[in-house]
This record gives C-alpha cells, sequence and structure tokens, in this order.
C-alpha cells in the first residue's frame, strides 16, 4: 500500500477488511481467481493506479506512525487531563 501499488489478499479477514474499506486492491478466493486478478490489474492500468493511489493514501493518512502515535497520545492526555481515576485505584 505504501509503495502505491495494488494489494492482492486472500480472503484474510482483516486484510480484506482493508481492501475494502480503501478500496486499495482486490480479493482472491482462490488460485483462478488470484491470476485473474493479476490480468485485470495487467490490463487494466487505470484501475491499477486508482487502487495503488488509494492504498498510498490510506498508508499516510490512516497507517501512518506518526499519525497513530499522535492520536494515542492525545487520548492519554485526555484521560489524564480528565482528573478520573480508575476504579481499581479509588
Amino acid at each position: 500500500m505504501a509503495a502505491g501499488k495494488p494489494v492482492i489478499s486472500t480472503k484474510l479477514k482483516e486484510v480484506s477488511k482493508i481492501i475494502k474499506i480503501f478500496n486499495c486492491g482486490l480479493i482472491a478466493n482462490n488460485w483462478d481467481e488470484f491470476k485473474e486478478c493479476i490480468r485485470t490489474l495487467y490490463y487494466n492500468r487505470n484501475l491499477a493506479m486508482e487502487l495503488g493511489r488509494n492504498g498510498r493514501q490510506a498508508a499516510e493518512n490512516t497507517f501512518n506512525y506518526e499519525v497513530i502515535a499522535k492520536e494515542f497520545l492525545n487520548k492519554l492526555i485526555k484521560i489524564l487531563e480528565s482528573g478520573e481515576k480508575s476504579e481499581k485505584y479509588r
């Protein structure tokens, strides 16, 4: 995805979910479908470029370590600033 190339995957639960959400590749259920996915991307360069662009955008905007770390840090700060204590430590 980060390389800007379309992804071809089997029906792995999380991987296929990401491919569907970000429209960044094709999903194959078996070897024949996998071969067909390769042919589709080879002969339909516009589709391949679109899927690749979508994957690149997802990698930059969603799966970027800096973005993830910043979101996590902001959530921690919000929890700490709320002043609420855990039920366990009250």
